[in-house]
C-alpha cells in the first residue's frame, strides 16, 4: 500500500457513500400500491343438521382441604411504664 493517500480514501469513501444513497433511494422508497377494488363474494351457508352445543364431562365434586392447625398468636408485649428521669444538673 504505498502512496495511496488520505485524501484518496475520502474520495472512495464518498464514493462508497454515495452509491450506497443512490441505492437506499432507488430501492428504499415505497413504491405507490394500486388503489384495491371492492368485490362481491359469493358465500351460502349450508348446515345439514341443526347446531350443536359439545357437552363436558361432569368433574367430581372434590373434598374441601382439612383445616390446618394454626399455632397460637404470641401476646403483644407489655408497654413498658415511663420512667422519669431526674433533671442533671448544667
Amino acid at each position: 500500500m504505498g502512496r495511496f493517500g488520505l485524501r484518496n480514501w475520502g474520495l472512495v469513501s464518498l464514493a462508497l457513500h454515495a452509491a450506497a444513497l443512490l441505492l437506499g433511494l432507488v430501492f428504499g422508497l415505497p413504491r405507490p400500491l394500486p388503489e384495491p377494488r371492492e368485490q362481491a363474494i359469493a358465500v351460502e351457508l349450508v348446515a345439514e343438521l341443526p347446531t350443536q352445543q359439545a357437552l363436558a364431562e361432569v368433574p367430581a365434586p372434590a373434598a374441601a382441604p382439612e383445616p390446618v392447625a394454626q399455632p397460637p398468636r404470641p401476646d403483644p408485649p407489655a408497654p413498658e411504664p415511663v420512667r422519669v428521669a431526674p433533671p442533671t444538673p448544667l
